[in-house]
């Protein structure tokens, strides 16, 4: 049942979204202290992040098939508050195994926003007004990546690593009662659920061969993002002698370029289409990283050109092909939202584990593997663009 603030939905998604993805950078300026007072090594404390992602990898498989069953709204609201006590349980751990455990549940819980949140809009807009509030969601994702760092370290400031905890658990929780209050079940037809029902929706989603290319292209830019980013922070901090925070700053500034870019592409897409923004995007990639191809061999500002580029291109196009690729399959759209989650964490993970290999005190090698991703993606945005229909009231 619709609400009189059902308006307002898909800010409250938003927002949803972005207290789940603020979860790690907001308190990691703080795990100094955790060393320190849960009496711990820092690998221990290291490993509260990859507890956290390993929860999301396994809960994003489950959470979306679960909501094409259950349904989306009581699903989201029920795991964006679990979240958030979950986050409170870790500031009042006092030992470090407490906190592991609890950004295992975390993570599991946020997979909720990060998959269901994009099914609800799929299901709630056409196409074009769906692909807009995506492109808008991904820059609040942006934003939150921005802002976590530093309101992270005026909340250790004022009071130490649990405060960042204790905010987190708020938001999370205030967030879920915002979707509470502001959405509705978006699943227009419920089915009982069977374990068997599952493994066919994941082979239906996984059987379409344009769903997978459309689910790859963001994948594969998040991917080489990841390795660009990791490369670099060696290449400028040790081979260049940049300050740590300087070079922070520059990323932070790269990734404000992408939020203008992802606001950009909302209006482009009310106005043009989500065909031809995807285009757009795509020349703007291919670019981008032949300019950071010249720059890697010549001059450090055209890598840094490329790479604003290559951001720009992720801000136009991401939540385009999210867009198009859940468009596909409306009657399993948890489970493709799912999927394209996992693929592009999975991606995410193998951009970052393989940086070192394309590597060698300079950014040539990186580059050189970012302009065959680029071609790879062209290839296979050809592939499917007779199955984009152009159509779009």
């Amino acid at each position: 049942m619709k609400t009189k603030l059902d308006f307002l939905m898909p800010y409250s998604l938003m927002l949803a979204i972005s207290s789940s993805v603020m979860g790690t950078d907001l308190y990691i300026a703080g795990m100094p202290q955790m060393v320190e007072q849960l009496s711990c090594t820092t690998q221990k404390v290291q490993w509260t992040i990859t507890s956290s992602v390993i929860g999301g990898s396994i809960g994003t498989l489950f959470v979306g098939p679960i909501s094409d069953f259950y349904g989306r709204y009581k699903l989201l609201i029920l795991m964006q508050c679990l979240a958030g006590l979950a986050a409170i349980a870790c500031g009042f751990a006092t030992v470090v195994e407490t906190v592991i455990g609890m950004r295992f549940l975390y993570g599991f819980m946020g997979a909720g926003a990060n998959v269901i949140t994009f099914a609800m809009l799929s299901e709630t807009f056409e196409r074009r007004r769906a692909a807009t509030y995506m492109a808008y969601m991904t820059s609040m994702i942006t934003f939150s990546l921005i802002i976590a760092p530093f309101l992270g370290g005026m909340i250790i400031k004022i009071y130490n690593w649990r405060g960042c905890f204790f905010i987190l658990g708020l938001l999370n929780i205030l967030t879920g009662l915002g979707v509470y209050m502001t959405s509705f079940e978006t699943l227009k037809e419920r089915k009982t659920f069977h374990l068997i029902s599952v493994f066919k929706n994941y082979r239906k989603v996984l059987s379409d061969s344009i769903y997978l290319r459309l689910s790859l292209i963001p994948a594969f830019m998040m991917g080489g993002l990841m390795l660009y980013w990791v490369n670099a922070s060696f290449y400028f901090i040790t081979e260049k002698g940049l300050k740590p925070n300087i070079f922070g700053l520059q990323q932070s500034l790269t990734m404000g370029i992408n939020f203008v870019s992802s606001l950009l592409s909302g209006h482009l897409m009310e106005k043009i289409g989500v065909r031809k923004v995807t285009q757009i995007g795509l020349y703007t990639m291919f670019i981008g990283v032949v300019v950071g191809l010249f720059g890697s061999y010549y001059n450090d500002f055209f890598v840094l050109t490329g790479m604003i580029l290559f951001m720009c291109a992720i801000g136009l196009s991401f939540a385009g092909y999210i867009s198009l690729s859940l468009e596909r399959h409306q009657q399993e759209v948890g489970t493709a939202s799912a999927l394209t989650g996992a693929v592009r964490s999975f991606m995410i993970a193998v951009g970052t584990g393989s940086a070192h290999y394309f590597y060698n005190n300079t950014l040539s090698p990186s580059f050189m593997l970012l302009t065959g991703i680029a071609l790879v993606i062209i290839l296979m945005y050809v592939g499917c663009y007779k199955f984009i229909q152009p159509q779009e009231v």
